[in-house]
């Protein structure tokens, strides 16, 4: 099967590098010094301390080429960029969506693609370099359908299944991303305010606290009925992840604009208008901002 994976950051090198020991994979690229690179090296997965090269192939995000699946994993603020690239593919080739938030479903509703897939990817990534990938947490993708029949994404799962790399199936796309909403907002500007690793928010006595309070205003404002099964799945993943550095602090180490306002934002937009009291969310939203601006961010 030939899968067009959209974007060249950890998770979409993850995503490249697993599917491709099965499938014929390009990486769409924003940067052709990328491209280049994966076509010299191809992809290096490092799992375990063991090195597994993996041949794809790699264009600039720019280009387009017929594929039977693509896979968007670019962050949410860059999907508005990708326009014209999705417009180019043919309304019956499956799109699946990966990002964090939910600010990027109403840019969906847009699309006029019959099979349209969204997804949470639980397993930790850390990206080293244009083409090195390591994965640092093993986890789970769960795939819903926010547009089309659950049968197609059904007929395409068992191509995509792979050792360390599962995929399951969720019945109802807003409540899988609630769920994985609640886990980036406990752990990623927590994370990066702290300056912290995942696990040292489970470990520290302190920093747990912390996670506490963040994980209550959290399932206040999205009323989760299923509140202790939330507080634990934050956990394992911070567990099974760390070691991990999160994708924001990632990106504020390296001064780059955080999703903050796709995660944060979104759930203090929704307890606005719930009139929730979010105190500590709107301290993380501002530092957040904060660290964003004097790394030389613009930001509003």
């Amino acid at each position: 099967m030939k899968i067009g994976i959209v974007g060249g950051g950890a998770i979409g090198l993850l995503f490249a590098a697993y599917l491709g020991k099965n499938h014929e994979v390009t990486v769409y690229c924003r940067t052709k010094n990328q491209a280049d690179s994966i076509n010299l090296h191809h992809i290096t997965l490092l799992k375990n301390e063991i090195s597994e090269q993996i041949r794809v192939t790699s264009v600039s995000s720019s280009q387009y080429l017929y594929e039977d699946l693509f896979i968007f994993t670019v962050k949410q603020y860059h999907l508005p960029e990708m326009i014209s690239f999705i417009q180019q593919s043919p309304e019956n080739i499956p799109l699946l969506f990966v990002q964090n938030g939910m600010g990027h479903l109403s840019y969906l509703e847009s699309l006029p693609h019959k099979n349209i897939w969204v997804g949470t990817v639980e397993h930790g990534a850390m990206k080293l370099n244009d083409y090195t990938v390591k994965h640092t947490g093993i986890g789970e993708i769960k795939l819903a359908v926010f547009r089309g029949k659950e049968e197609a994404l059904q007929k395409f799962l068992p191509h995509l299944q792979t050792d360390y790399f599962p995929f399951i199936i969720h019945p109802n796309y807003q409540e899988m991303l609630y769920q994985k909403l609640a886990i980036n907002v406990s752990i990623n500007p927590l994370t990066t305010v702290l300056k912290a690793k995942n696990g040292e928010l489970i470990e520290n006595p302190y920093y747990f606290k912390l996670l506490k309070s963040v994980m209550n205003e959290i399932c206040n404002v999205l009323e989760f009925s299923n509140r202790d099964e939330i507080i634990e799945q934050v956990m394992k993943v911070c567990n099974n992840t760390g070691e991990n550095v999160s994708s924001m602090l990632k990106d504020v180490q390296e001064n780059r604009k955080t999703e903050i306002d796709a995660i944060v934002g979104y759930l203090l937009h929704v307890a606005k208008q719930k009139r929730k009291d979010t105190p500590v969310l709107q301290f993380l939203y501002h530092a957040v901002k904060g660290m964003e601006k004097s790394g030389g961010n613009n930001v509003d």
